[in-house]
């Protein structure tokens, strides 16, 4: 019987086990793949303006308008500017006056509040300035006492 040397035996296990490794290094399959999906955005959530207007006003004298708006949403939202109108005159009793003779808009100047455009935080606010006067026009603006103006301010 002849002798198996341990040199022998190392040297063959060595083999296996390269040519085992080297089986295994290219026993493996290549592949790809593509997928689609979708993304959707949301959209603005728009602005909570409230208005307040001065009180006793007088001729040629301007009163404060203040605005103020507000962001609702969970997110910034940016702001441009607000513009102020009148949008109607009631008597002391509530009553609209229609006769332009009596108390006519367009004898009030309306100055809208400065706003340069920036973000509002998310549910946050701000309050702008704007101003309101009752001009004196030289004529008899008795008709424009104790009257109440209906103004709207629109954030942008």
């Amino acid at each position: 019987m002849r002798k198996i040397s341990k040199k022998l035996v190392v040297g063959t296990a060595a083999t296996a086990i390269v040519a085992a490794g080297a089986g295994v290094a290219f026993a493996y399959w290549t592949t790809s793949g593509t997928g689609t999906g979708t993304a959707t955005t949301g959209h603005d959530a728009g602005f909570t303006v409230d208005v307040t207007g001065p009180t006793g006003l007088v001729l040629d004298t301007a009163g404060t308008v203040a605005v103020k708006v507000t962001n609702n949403a969970a997110f910034k939202q940016q702001i441009h500017s607000v513009q102020l109108s009148i949008t109607g005159i009631k008597d002391s009793q509530g009553h609209a006056i229609t006769d332009v003779n009596v108390c006519n808009p367009n004898w009030f100047t309306v100055v809208d509040p400065t706003v340069l455009t920036h973000e509002i935080a998310a549910n946050g606010d701000e309050t702008d300035n704007g101003s309101v006067t009752l001009n004196n026009n030289a004529s008899n603006q008795d008709g424009c006492k104790d009257v109440t103006l209906e103004l709207k301010a629109v954030a942008s």
